[in-house]
């Protein structure tokens, strides 16, 4: 079933400590498959239309403008931030929503409604990614974790859902990292995440090609299949699950007909011993991040 989320067991990952996906599918079901995602990138890609439309003249405190560099220093601007912006000066939680590698805070335009209107009092913040997360991860994400270490300390001891797709998915673990040093609560969602690289990147390595990509030279060896740091990144983070700070709820999902992570078990990696993988048929790269949104949300949104 296209619409079917399928939890994976625990227990079940390769050498890299990558979670496999037990896919028994037959040839004529993987046609069908790659087919509807073919199909729903389309739909996905017409859908956002309307969306940019009204972002551009009905202005959101949930969308935050780029963060601008001043004096050496990228940040966001302070007074913009939903929560400052707010009349309101109580919150019960929340959200970043973190696109992946040259996306647009649209991609999660179903999604901050959603939470609105099902979970009242919950901040959103849907920051444009400095350079739109093409330049090394931590200018990517330091901004973002300031802005959330503002949030936190305006509103201690409310949680943190960190909800990142593709490259936004690493964004969102090297926050989970730092804020957690903090004690801050902390749920993750990573959608589609690229935590192993991709093989498509190598391919362009293998022919020389890599500049063709326009990505940064520091991505573009991030974004390389099974490369060192991403190894040692894993690796880390495991470590640091198991150390004596705030817990956190992993939740990873990932998508069979994935045509950018082709290699879809980096989108699955085994951190703590408590994380929860899924994986969906039939989707592309970009269109499982609204198939899957009322999982994450149920989910993030559960009481442990």
């Amino acid at each position: 079933m296209i619409r079917t989320i399928h939890n994976i067991p625990n227990n079940v990952c390769n050498v890299n400590y990558l979670v496999k996906i037990p896919d028994q599918r037959r040839i004529f079901q993987k046609i069908l498959h790659t087919a509807h995602a073919a199909v729903f990138e389309v739909h996905r890609t017409f859908s956002l239309i309307g969306p940019a439309l009204r972002y551009q003249f009905n202005k959101c405190i949930d969308y935050v403008k780029p963060p601008t560099q001043k004096n050496g220093v990228i940040a966001y601007d302070t007074a913009s931030f939903p929560w400052n912006a707010d009349k309101n000066t109580s919150s019960a939680g929340l959200y970043v929503f973190i696109h992946g590698l040259r996306g647009t805070p649209l991609t999660w335009e179903k999604y901050r409604k959603q939470v609105h209107q099902t979970q009242p009092g919950v901040h959103c913040f849907v920051p444009q990614v400095y350079r739109r997360g093409n330049c090394p991860l931590k200018e990517a994400a330091d901004p973002i974790l300031v802005a959330i270490q503002d949030y936190a300390k305006k509103h201690p001891g409310k949680t943190i859902y960190l909800v990142g797709v593709s490259h936004g998915a690493l964004i969102a673990a090297y926050l989970e990292r730092k804020l957690s040093l903090e004690n801050t609560p902390i749920k993750l969602a990573s959608i589609a995440g690229v935590h192993f690289g991709t093989k498509i990147v190598d391919k362009f390595f293998k022919l020389h090609l890599q500049k063709l990509t326009g990505l940064h030279p520091l991505v573009a060896e991030t974004f390389r299949y099974g490369n060192a740091k991403a190894m040692k990144r894993l690796d880390n983070w495991r470590i640091f699950a198991k150390g004596p700070h705030a817990a956190c709820t992993r939740i990873f999902y990932a998508t069979t007909e994935d045509d950018r992570v082709r290699n879809v078990e980096s989108a699955l990696p085994k951190i703590g011993d408590s994380d929860q993988h899924y994986f969906i048929h039939g989707h592309s790269h970009n269109s499982i991040v609204n198939a899957v949104r009322d999982h994450v949300l149920k989910n993030l949104s559960a009481k442990n």
